[in-house]
Parts: structure tokens; C-alpha cells; sequence
């Protein structure tokens, strides 16, 4: 039997924050700062999309619901942004005044989210915070941050759905599962592209090894089911108000290559390095090709690499399966 806790040591609920988890909270803060900088002279950034979600927000508040600012039905995006901006207002303030400061809490609460499941996950607590510092000063996230749009929120729901996935895939708890739904559902209410998340956490709760077919097809039907519903009653509205699930869908007319050049060259803004597509292409398939022939080593020559492969691959499966199938479907 284990030993009785120490008579002077806390309870677990009045734990304090260990010395890791502030410095991971105190790099969230610098995150939040620096966008937070950012927007201090002219505020968060506005396009097209920016006036329409805020229009939103405040037809919410005004009892309106879901409507443009000329009174259009609201069906291009899903609800939660919008519904978000209308929330963090607390019925006082204006969305335009409070999406920057949502968006800078958000960024926040990715960077802190990620660092925590980092030192977790990797056996470095030095690289975890390297890792988590590198998330904090990244250009691309803060630059998301300091728009008003719902990438912020996208990246963040996105996160924690995977995160939570890989937690039940390794833990197999229920809450996990039912958590991992929720937050892949909030996801798919965020951007339509977002049906992406469940998708691949389906795949891997179907796929998942050491547990018999049918509690997989049982845990993954129970995922589904709290996945679609959320989606399933927003179609269900859009249609019946408007007779379209998405609102009009527009062709690019572009051909195919042309298409995937053009979303390769997006991607290309996050590096920001002037290297030809084909180039950094060509590299970026070669490193993910030798980094998924690691695995094979561990099975060909390792011992217990059952045991090594699940744990420590598991991510590097979830989270690049989820970023490839991302890419297919923005072609698409």
C-alpha cells in the first residue's frame, strides 16, 4: 500500500503553481503583451470580414440576432466568433473596443495551453520552454492576434480538441473523449473548414491500438454524435431561413496547380524566407519522410517499441495528420 500523505504537505486542491507552470503563465503574459502592443496606437486591425463579424455581434446585443450590418442572414461562417465578440463585451462595451483584448487573451491562453502539454509531452523541460517561448514570439500567430478575425479562436479550439484527443488516446478516459468532442465541435462552429478536427480525431479514436472494435466504433459513434449536433442545428437554421446550408459558393476558376501554388505561397508567409516553392516543398517532404522512417527504426531494431512508438510518435501522427489533411482540404 502506498504511504499516507504527510500531514504537513497541501491538499491537492490548494496546491500552489509549480515553478515551471508560472514561468509557462509568465510566458503567456509576454504573448498577450506584445500583441497588446501592437494594437496600442490604432487598435486591432479591420477588414472586410472584421466588419461583418462585428456587425454581428452587435445585431446579438441588440436582440437581432445572427444578421449583417444591411440586414443580411449570417451563414457564411459559423456561429461562435461572432458570438464570442458579443459575449466578451459584457452588454457595457462595443465589440470593435473589446475583440483586440479577446483575441490578445485568446493568443494568451494558446500559448499557455501548449506549453503546459509540452513539458508533458517532451522529456526536456528546457526544450518545452524553448518551444513555448518560440510560440510566443511568433509573428504569424500575433499577427492573427491583432486582426479581428477568427483564426485566433480557430488555432485555440483546434489545439485544445487535438490535445485532448491525444490525452484519451494514451490515457483512455471518457472525459478526455467527451472533452476532445467539445472542443473539436466548438472548431467546426468556428470555421466550416474546421469539420478537419473531427475528422482526424475520429480517424485516430477508430484506429486506436489495444482496444477491442467495438468500444472503438462505440467511443467514436458517442464522439460523432456530440461533434454533429451543434453543426447539425446551425445548417438546419441556415437552411430554412435561406434555402442554402453555407450561403453561395463562389469558383476560383483557377486551375488546379495554380490553386496549390497560391496556398503553398500562404504558407510561405509564415516562414517568411525568400525560397522558392518548389524548393522549400521538395525540403519540407523530405524531413517529414525521414521523420516518419524514425518509427520504422524503433520497429525494425528497438525493444518494447510498442510501447515507445505509441507514446512518443502519437503526436507527431495526430497533430501532422491534421496539418496534411488541413492542406488537401483548403485545395479542395
Amino acid at each position: 500500500m502506498p504511504p499516507p500523505p504527510s500531514p504537513t504537505a497541501p491538499p491537492a486542491a490548494h496546491r500552489r503553481p509549480d515553478g515551471l507552470t508560472l514561468l509557462i503563465a509568465a510566458i503567456a503574459v509576454l504573448g498577450v503583451a506584445l500583441v497588446l502592443a501592437r494594437q496600442a496606437t490604432y487598435g486591432a486591425a479591420l477588414h472586410y470580414d472584421s466588419a461583418i463579424f462585428l456587425s454581428v455581434a452587435r445585431n446579438l446585443l441588440a436582440g437581432e440576432g445572427f444578421l449583417w450590418y444591411d440586414g443580411t442572414i449570417y451563414t457564411w461562417w459559423p456561429p461562435l466568433y461572432p458570438l464570442l465578440l458579443a459575449a466578451a463585451t459584457l452588454g457595457i462595451f462595443d465589440p470593435l473596443d473589446t475583440a483586440g483584448p479577446l483575441n490578445a487573451v485568446i493568443f494568451g491562453i494558446t500559448i499557455f495551453v501548449v506549453g503546459q502539454y509540452l513539458r508533458r509531452r517532451l522529456r526536456s523541460r528546457y526544450l518545452a520552454i524553448w518551444a513555448t517561448v518560440m510560440i510566443a514570439w511568433s509573428i504569424p500567430l500575433a499577427l492573427w492576434a491583432s486582426w479581428v478575425f477568427s483564426g485566433t479562436t480557430f488555432i485555440l479550439m483546434t489545439t485544445l480538441a487535438l490535445i485532448l484527443t491525444d490525452k484519451f488516446l494514451t490515457g483512455g478516459k471518457t472525459s478526455y473523449l467527451i472533452w476532445a468532442a467539445v472542443f473539436c465541435a466548438l472548431a467546426w462552429q468556428t470555421r466550416y473548414i474546421g469539420i478537419v478536427v473531427p475528422l482526424v480525431a475520429g480517424l485516430f479514436i477508430l484506429g486506436q491500438r489495444g482496444t477491442p472494435p467495438l468500444q472503438r466504433a462505440r467511443q467514436a459513434a458517442g464522439f460523432s454524435l456530440i461533434v454533429s449536433i451543434p453543426m447539425s442545428l446551425w445548417l438546419l437554421r441556415n437552411y430554412l431561413l435561406t434555402g442554402n446550408f453555407t450561403g453561395p459558393q463562389r469558383s476560383s476558376g483557377d486551375p488546379l496547380p495554380t490553386i496549390i501554388r497560391d496556398i503553398g505561397n500562404g504558407f510561405m508567409g509564415w516562414v517568411n524566407y525568400d525560397i522558392p516553392f518548389g524548393i522549400l516543398s521538395l525540403s519540407a517532404l523530405t524531413l517529414i519522410a525521414a521523420a516518419m522512417l524514425i518509427p520504422a527504426g524503433y520497429i525494425l531494431f528497438g525493444k518494447n517499441y510498442e510501447k515507445r512508438l505509441r507514446f512518443d510518435w502519437q503526436p507527431f501522427y495526430l497533430f501532422g495528420g491534421f496539418a496534411l489533411t488541413y492542406f488537401l482540404f483548403l485545395v479542395a
